[in-house]
Parts: structure tokens; sequence; C-alpha cells
């Protein structure tokens, strides 16, 4: 399986150290950013042998790639094929990316 990650350009609504936390997860194979629909790659047979995409709320993607990566496999990670995202401060989805940055924002607070 093919896994990209996303890529956001404007950052002027969050705090430095925010953007600073956001880079590194990226690659962390249990982090939220890890991938994104649009920019994973898998065949149907292997995705169907897994369930497929599960109905959430959000994180739809993230629980895919770790239910094939449980099922043995093989992932490329590239960022090579981003794809950009907005970085909004609310969010449409209980529990999106606009919480997760949230997290972040609130980690910078409580440090």
């Amino acid at each position: 399986m093919f896994v990209g990650t996303i890529e956001a350009s404007d950052w002027t609504r969050w705090p430095a150290l925010v953007v600073e936390r956001f880079r590194p997860s990226i690659w962390r194979p249990t982090g939220m950013v890890m991938s994104t629909a649009p920019t994973s790659g898998c065949g149907r047979r292997r995705t169907s042998g897994v369930g497929g995409f599960a109905l959430v709320d959000c994180d739809e993607d993230v629980d895919l790639v770790a239910r094939l990566r449980l099922a043995g496999t093989a992932m490329h990670w590239s960022a090579q094929a981003p794809v950009s995202t907005s970085i909004r401060r609310r969010g449409r989805a209980t529990g999106g990316f606009a919480d997760y940055l949230g997290a972040l924002e609130s980690a910078e607070e409580a440090s």
C-alpha cells in the first residue's frame, strides 16, 4: 500500500509551536496525520479483505491503514504526493484535523 501525507500551507491562524509539533508527526506510524484517503493507494481486494473503510465520523483512512498493517500489508510511505488541506481552527467533524491541531495547541499552553 502506498501512503502519502497531508500538507498545509497557510499556518497564519496557528502559533509557531503548533507548526513545529505538526511537521514531525506526519511520519509517526500511529499519528493521525500519517495518511489521508486521497493519498492512499491499495487494491480493492486487499482493502475489502480487512473490511474496507469503516463507517466512522473521522479518521477512516487512518483506521484502514492500521487494519491493513495488522493484516501484514507492505506499506510504502512517501511525502512525494501530499494532499493540500485547509487548517481551519473550527473543524467540521469532531475529532478531525482541526481538533488534532487544537490538541497540539493545548499541549503548547500546558507546557
